[in-house]
């Protein structure tokens, strides 16, 4: 009994405690990845999605910031950029939506507009 306990000590101060990614890091990456899949879905999932966008990107700079400054697991470091990167996808995405959705419509009241003359 003695020797076993004597390893398991041994292995404790070898290894270490267990690093694990600050929960931060998580929430910056699940936030990016629904923001993009939101914008899937028309209006609403777009507004819900452009909103985890700017929370994927505000908590991966946070937790990112806390990681350079040694206060935080640097296993969380890649969850951290990907929550910043899907976050940017996400905005950019929202706004190539706005944009199909203003010519949409605006483009529909131009081409009525312009059809008229084109009766003469």
């Amino acid at each position: 009994m003695d020797n076993k306990k004597k390893a398991e000590e041994v292995k404790a101060k070898v290894v270490g405690p267990e690093e694990k990614p600050a929960v931060i890091a998580i929430i910056a990456l699940i936030a990016g990845i629904l923001s993009v899949l939101c914008h899937c879905v028309p209006i609403a999932g777009s507004a819900i999605g452009f909103l985890l966008s700017v929370a994927a990107i505000v908590l991966g700079i946070i937790e990112f910031n806390k990681i350079k400054k040694g206060e935080s697991s640097t296993k969380g470091r890649g969850m951290c950029i990907a929550g910043i990167i899907l976050g940017g996808v996400g905005i950019v995405f929202g706004i190539i939506l706005l944009m199909i959705v203003i010519l949409g419509t605006f483009g529909g009241m131009l081409g009525g507009i312009f059809d008229y003359y084109n009766y003469y």
